[in-house]
């Protein structure tokens, strides 16, 4: 299955993003951080405030993340699951600048 039919699937309009959560399978993870889509499926998170990052980041910390527009389905960001994470969607979304700090 893909990324986008993963999100249409459980696509939640009212929201602005989509966090697909992942892990590893093996203990290779700097592969992980760069191929987060290879993971494991944790699950799937759909937000559009901060505060509601900010309680991802809380339960999913330490795992691997694929941050897309629930719109428009483009990938904004990748990586680890840890508070840096904001960071990329402050650069991305106005909104969520100076929220963080």
């Amino acid at each position: 299955m893909t990324i986008n039919n993963i999100i249409k699937r459980g696509k939640r309009n009212e929201d602005k993003y989509c966090m697909v959560i992942t892990c590893e399978d093996n203990e290779n993870l700097m592969f992980y951080v760069d191929n987060p889509e290879k993971g494991i499926l944790i699950g799937i998170e759909w937000f559009s405030l901060p505060k509601e990052l900010i309680d991802i980041i809380a339960l999913h910390e330490g795992m691997f993340y694929q941050l897309f527009n629930n719109a428009t389905e483009e990938l904004i960001s990748y990586g680890i699951v840890d508070y840096d994470l904001p960071e990329d969607l402050e650069d991305y979304d106005e909104s969520f600048r100076g929220c963080f700090e």
